[in-house]
């Protein structure tokens, strides 16, 4: 692995504040998030950073203005050198968005006319992690332990008791609060269940995610507060095996189910189980609502969540990519507000504007999906394609060393990983969490949880290996020939 300076998320020290230079313009200096800018030299990191990005965006403003003749005798011509200043300008800030993508931060200008009015930033949230323990443990109930001291009871599982009064382990309610991607994978687990042992079992679910399940035909409302109703908190222990057993992820939560209920399920299908209503299937699509008249499109997820930053590729690449295809696909990008997916040119901006419903209506029209290992790829599978549509939906998936190609893929999916390659996943995926810590009090900033092999642009070497070249010559190859 190659040396290099240690990565640096703060202003440089020989940083100047514009507005304590000479000439400054009061007038082209943006707010901060809708609020005026912090002072000059504030004690507080994140305000340091903000700064740094108002200072890009301000000298921005100012070689726009002077490339137009708005500045001093209001002459309609521009002033000497005024393109190459906003050239200039416009490339430090690149450099600066790059220099701070490793973590995640970047400012969203709100623009008004060429003028950056305000700078809106994406401050991290502290992610929502399960506690270490919880990986290998289980909550039900098992019928006719009543008299059996809690104490003399081992093992993962917890016994759950409600009185004296027999249970009822036909009746289940399934509980998982991870991540939307793996509710998907849930969702196949109780598909099977139903599938292998017809009309055995009730289900309900308590999950993180409730729009993955409406219009689920294996789920019927029970009530947790019911006796005769039993709870069982689902996991993934098949995941420490991910890089050694040929198993999928979809194997993962059926393992489980099948060992805490005692019954044998097998796989019946190589994706999740979302469902869309006869009228979500009918209604105009989100991007017909938008541009009012039907467009083929891809969905674009160009950044992810803060909690594994290791997932995300470079966003020159992501625009790259775009660029490639402009004027021959229109790309949708989407991704959750408060997590970090960086604006793209020349797409139509979703961000922060679907709801998961929405997400999955997307999802169904959509000719394709671009993005790392996250949701969009589950859902990819998962969805349904429209009637008539007999062709798997294609998925590009940038995925470099982090988890083994045979534990994501799905079919008809490509799969870009570099497992084998470097010595960090030369014997499976490396399962880190972070490029760089984030400094936000998480667990997944401790050196164990950290990427071992940064480029100096601080992208993780698995993701630098990846080209934006690559990834457009699958998306070529995926879309249908005339003849085909």
């Amino acid at each position: 692995m190659a040396s290099h300076a240690p990565l640096s998320f703060e202003p440089p020290p020989d940083f100047s504040d514009p507005r304590l230079e000479p000439g400054f313009q009061p007038e082209d200096w943006p707010l901060c998030h809708d609020e005026p800018a912090p002072p000059p030299n504030p004690p507080g990191l994140h305000e340091r950073r903000c700064l740094e990005f108002l200072a890009a965006f301000y000298r921005i403003n100012v070689a726009q203005r002077r490339s137009t003749g708005l500045v001093g005798s209001g002459s309609q011509e521009g002033l000497p050198g005024s393109q190459t200043d906003e050239i200039a300008a416009t490339k430090a800030l690149e450099k600066l968005e790059d220099r701070y993508a490793p973590i995640g931060f970047f400012g969203e200008p709100v623009v008004k006319g060429l003028r950056c009015q305000n700078v809106i930033f994406v401050r991290p949230e502290l992610p929502r992690l399960a506690p270490t323990a919880s990986t290998m443990s289980a909550e039900f109930a098992i019928p006719g332990l009543e008299g059996i001291p809690a104490s003399e009871l081992t093992g993962p599982a917890r016994v759950v008791r409600w009185g004296r009064k027999p249970v009822d382990s036909r009746k289940w309610i399934f509980e998982n609060r991870l991540s939307p991607g793996d509710i998907v994978m849930l969702t196949a687990a109780v598909r099977d269940l139903h599938r292998a042992c017809p009309g055995r079992f009730v289900t309900d679910v308590r999950t993180s995610c409730p729009a993955l399940w409406e219009h689920n035909p294996h789920l019927t409302p029970l009530d947790p507060d019911d006796p005769s109703v039993s709870r069982l908190e689902c996991h993934y222990p098949l995941i420490h095996q991910s890089n050694t057993a040929p198993y999928h992820f979809i194997h993962g939560f059926i393992q489980h189910l099948s060992e805490q209920l005692g019954v044998e399920i097998r796989p019946t299908e190589f994706k999740g189980d979302i469902h869309l209503s006869e009228e979500e299937r009918q209604r105009p699509g989100p991007v017909e609502a938008v541009l009012g008249e039907p467009r083929p499109y891809w969905i674009v997820g160009a950044g992810g969540k803060f909690d594994y930053t290791i997932k995300w590729w470079g966003r020159r690449r992501w625009q790259e990519v775009v660029d490639h295809f402009r004027d021959r696909i229109l790309f949708v990008q989407v991704g959750e507000k408060g997590h970090y997916h960086p604006p793209l040119k020349g797409v139509l901006d979703l961000r922060g504007k679907t709801s998961l419903r929405d997400l999955v209506r997307l999802v169904h029209y959509s000719d394709g999906i671009v993005c790392p290992v996250t949701l969009l790829m589950h859902l990819a599978a998962a969805v349904p394609r429209p009637a008539g549509v007999k062709r798997l939906r294609p998925c590009i998936v940038v995925a470099g060393g982090r988890e083994p190609a045979h534990w994501e893929q799905y079919p008809g999916h490509q799969f870009i990983h570099t497992i084998g390659q470097l010595d960090c996943c030369a014997h499976g995926g490396c399962w880190k969490a972070r490029t760089a810590p984030l400094g936000d009090g998480s667990p997944l900033d401790q050196p164990g949880s950290l990427c071992r092999d940064i480029t100096p642009g601080g992208l993780p070497r698995c993701m630098d290996m990846i080209s934006s070249e690559h990834v457009c010559q699958l998306i070529q190859n995926s879309i249908p020939s005339a003849n085909s």
